[in-house]
């Protein structure tokens, strides 16, 4: 058992052999190397995601998502230069139904290779299903670095 020092963990996900990425309903996101499990080795905040509520890697892990409230990130995952904000949703929803605490969203990556790596889904509690590609999405200018 491992305590991170940090409550209200709601979501995790392997990055590499040894690191695993934690989601808390803050919106922060922190990455530990377990080897070294006392050690935090990055913590930042998610901009577009308040409560973390899963995270998703793709097949390769080069791109993660965080869904939660009230829209969901798409993130790149660089070993060398870290996490850079890729591109953020907010599913058409108005600003009234961000505030109802019950609104949440989720996904999961196509599980194929080839030309359709990178391909998503995502649902959310109003009933919206909607496909996305990380590949034709716009880079946002945020940034962080494990260094």
């Amino acid at each position: 058992v491992i305590k991170t020092g940090k409550q209200g963990l709601y979501a995790n996900a392997w990055v590499d052999a040894y690191s695993a990425l934690l989601g808390y309903g803050d919106g922060f996101l922190r990455l530990f190397d377990l080897r070294h499990p006392r050690k935090c080795v990055v913590q930042f905040q998610d901009p577009v995601v308040d409560r973390i509520g899963d995270i998703v890697l793709d097949p390769q892990r080069r791109f993660f998502v965080t869904f939660g409230s009230p829209n969901f990130g798409v993130w790149r995952s660089d070993p060398h230069s870290g996490f850079t904000l890729w591109h953020h949703d907010h599913h058409g929803v108005s600003a009234q139904q961000k505030r109802n605490k019950s609104y949440s969203n989720s996904g999961a990556f196509k599980l194929t290779g080839g030309r359709q790596h990178g391909i998503f889904i995502t649902s959310t509690t109003d009933g919206l299903l909607s496909l996305y590609d990380v590949h034709t999405a716009e880079q946002a200018a945020i940034a962080v670095s494990a260094r």
